[in-house]
């Protein structure tokens, strides 16, 4: 199958600006919205299409940053960036809909749980927003952004499950033992991190996320 067939991607002011604002709090998350055809089936494969343009988005960071280096010090060498990204290898676990409402809690939940908020601005793992409501506002745009705010019938699939981190240890994930791209990888085995699609139907949006422990 063909994971490289391109979608229509969102490319809204509001999302480069909610993008913006993220990499500046220093949030660790990549993101991607794109919109399926109206008379479009969403099914798996249009899930994994959805993560190769979240590979082409992560691309875009790196080359920039790759560029930026260069200029700031041209007499080094270093390699283009490349990641490897073989989403034949990737196993989707669907997430429950109590799963898929614990991603959005931002209080009363377990540290170390499947929930986005504590992982919002990196290791912290905390029930508390580093940047106080600022922060929680900006979290609560994002998911409102990925189409989890309304959570009626909204789908959501996991494509790893980060082994040798408790952090975001759930035994009612699939566990993968063969990493299918370097992002989450450190050599054969795989870091921590978090690769999810979200699809809501209401809003015909499909979203990517993935970060890098």
């Amino acid at each position: 199958m063909d994971h490289s067939l391109p979608l229509k991607v969102v490319d809204q002011g509001k999302i480069e600006s909610l993008r913006e604002r993220m990499d500046d709090a220093g949030c660790i998350f990549e993101f991607v919205i794109v919109a399926p055809d109206s008379d479009a089936v969403v099914d798996e494969s249009t899930h994994r299409r959805a993560l190769y343009e979240l590979y082409e988005q992560i691309m875009v960071g790196q080359l920039d940053w790759h560029f930026r280096l260069v200029q700031e010090l041209p007499d080094a060498e270093y390699p283009v960036p490349t990641i490897t990204w073989d989403l034949d290898k990737a196993i989707a676990t669907p997430l429950t809909p109590a799963q898929v409402r614990n991603l959005t809690l931002t209080d009363r939940y377990e540290p170390g749980s499947l929930t986005l908020c504590g992982h919002f601005r990196g290791a912290v793992n905390s029930s508390e927003f580093e940047g106080g409501e600022e922060d929680k506002a900006l979290f609560l745009e994002w998911i409102e952004v990925l189409g989890l705010q309304d959570q009626s019938d909204v789908v959501v699939l996991n494509w790893i499950n980060g082994l040798g981190s408790e952090r975001f240890h759930d035994d009612d994930l699939v566990s993968v033992s063969e990493p299918w791209s370097e992002y989450f990888s450190s050599g054969a085995e795989w870091r921590s991190g978090w690769c999810l699609t979200i699809w809501n139907p209401r809003l015909r949006s499909l979203s990517a996320i993935a970060a890098s422990g």
